[in-house]
């Protein structure tokens, strides 16, 4: 994205690029002791991209009468975050009112960063030298190299109790782990995180008519920071 040319702030990104392989295997009516129905599915992808900011902040003048001083930032950021996963799921029928959802699911992201910044400081004056300039860099990544790991398994049972009544129950554990890795200006004792959640739902549906039902729900929900929310800095 680029702002009209009278705006101070610029955001670009002069790169994206994101690639996926995925293997698949889907089956059905298997008749197997655990499951009738499978699907599993193993996955790698990269999201390499670069960010750059470019900031244009006007001061004012640092005295009656002086021309307008100005503060300059040009920030390039590159990310390179890759992903290896896997899930399965099993769908299994037991007698004709009972259907159980079971499986499991893994990831991990791998993030490598880089950054640099570069900030001007511009003080004008209305005689000479008319201008100062005073430039500044900087070469600490803002986010540290970092793994996170994820795992969690689940199961859900729905029931039909007559020909009217259906319930839903659900349960999922999860546990995920973030690990900072060694990068040049960071200092990463004490940045390891660990996150585990049990959640679950209930759901019950009732046929009031061929065309209406009434539905109570009750559920709970967990989701783990990523990297950048957690270690950004």
């Amino acid at each position: 994205y680029q702002a009209p040319e009278d705006a101070r702030i610029r955001i670009l990104y002069p790169f994206q690029d994101f690639d996926r392989w995925v293997l698949t295997y889907e089956g059905s009516a298997l008749g197997l002791l655990l499951a009738d129905t499978v699907d599993a599915k193993a996955y790698w992808q990269s999201n390499r991209r670069e960010l750059v900011n470019d900031i244009a902040i006007d001061i004012g003048p640092i005295a009656p009468g002086f021309p307008d001083s100005s503060v300059l930032a040009n920030t390039r950021n590159h990310t390179d975050l890759e992903t290896l996963g896997l899930r399965f799921e099993g769908i299994k029928a037991i007698g004709k009112r009972q259907l159980v959802t079971w499986g499991t699911e893994a990831y991990r992201d791998t993030s490598r960063n880089t950054d640099h910044s570069l900030t001007t400081t511009v003080i004008r004056f209305p005689f000479p030298p008319f201008e100062v300039r005073d430039e500044s860099t900087d070469d600490v990544a803002n986010a540290p190299n970092a793994t996170n790991t994820s795992a969690g398994i689940f199961v859900q049972d729905e029931v039909s109790l007559g020909d009217r009544l259906r319930t839903t129950a659900g349960l999922r554990w999860q546990q995920v782990s973030t690990r900072a890795d060694p990068t040049p200006g960071w200092d990463v004792r004490s940045l390891d995180f660990d996150d585990r959640q049990l959640v679950g739902s209930l759901t019950a549906t009732w046929q009031l008519t061929a065309e209406l039902n009434a539905l109570a729900s009750f559920g709970t929900a967990f989701r783990a920071p990523n990297i950048i929310e957690r270690l950004f800095n």
